[in-house]
């Protein structure tokens, strides 16, 4: 029988409340920070997960659907500031797509 969205929800949603209050879990949970992997993982570039958010929605959709981790870090949080670098004429870093 296969689970509904909400069991698999549920279950993962216990898994990581165990670990946090340090009780055995049913398995050991999978916690993923993939950073740049979903650009990788789908055909997209660097500079793309600096500067498109489309694309970073929709690789990072399909890992997670492909890798069902038990809890992800969100998508915008390493990538995504390329425009924002830009506007503070940010010099002490260089990051993919910067002109």
């Amino acid at each position: 029988m296969t689970k509904t969205a909400q069991e698999l929800y549920s279950e993962r949603k216990q898994r990581i409340a165990d670990v946090i209050a340090l009780k055995k879990p049913d398995r050991i949970p999978v916690t993923a920070s993939f950073s740049f992997f979903p650009a990788r993982y789908c055909g997209y570039t660097f500079a793309d997960m600096m500067y498109d958010p489309d694309k970073i929605w929709e690789s990072m959709l399909k890992v997670l659907d492909d890798f069902e981790p038990d809890q992800a870090m969100n998508p915008f949080g390493s990538s995504f500031k390329g425009t924002l670098l830009e506007i503070l004429d940010f010099r002490q870093l260089q990051w993919p797509g910067k002109q």
